[in-house]
């Protein structure tokens, strides 16, 4: 290994990996519980495509399914003219929907299971996104803020 090359089967190839794991060929690496997904995902398959893997585990261990959000509505303003603010939260985690990307927090570690993950669920984000707009609301700003379309009759 040189750099970000590595000398195998008789080729020099870029090796590909992000920073904290170039050591990976020296020394076991410890991945953040919560990196785990993106890593099996993303790394993974390149470091047994390397072949001489060895690991305590098999990519069939792990599971991932979206986990339903509390919603948080706030509304601000009166009859003429109505704010609201939707968010979902997924245990602690607070997104503002509409802003938060989508690639943002998407892996949440069971604190029962360290094998299984939840992940964020975008059919319900959107569908409650959709409910507001249906009913009058436009799309969210840039910071969340949705506004009632028209005046409301008095």
């Amino acid at each position: 290994m040189a750099g970000d090359w590595v000398w195998q089967n008789n080729s020099l190839q870029p090796l590909g990996l992000p920073a904290e794991l170039k050591d990976i060929f020296r020394a076991p690496v410890r991945v953040a519980r919560a990196q785990v997904p993106q890593f099996l995902s993303q790394h993974w398959p390149q470091l047994a495509a390397a072949g001489g893997l060895e690991a305590n585990f098999k990519l069939e261990d792990f599971s991932l399914a979206p986990q339903a959000p509390r919603f948080l509505l706030a509304l601000k303003g009166g009859l003429t003219q109505l704010s609201a603010l939707l968010q979902c939260a997924y245990g602690a985690r607070i997104m503002t929907v509409g802003v938060t990307a989508a690639d943002e927090n998407i892996w949440l570690p069971d604190p029962e299971v360290p094998t299984r993950y939840a992940s964020r669920d975008f059919a319900a984000e959107g569908a409650a996104l959709g409910r507001l707009q249906r009913s009058g609301f436009s799309s969210p700003d840039n910071n969340g803020r949705l506004q009632l379309a028209g005046r409301m009759p008095c």
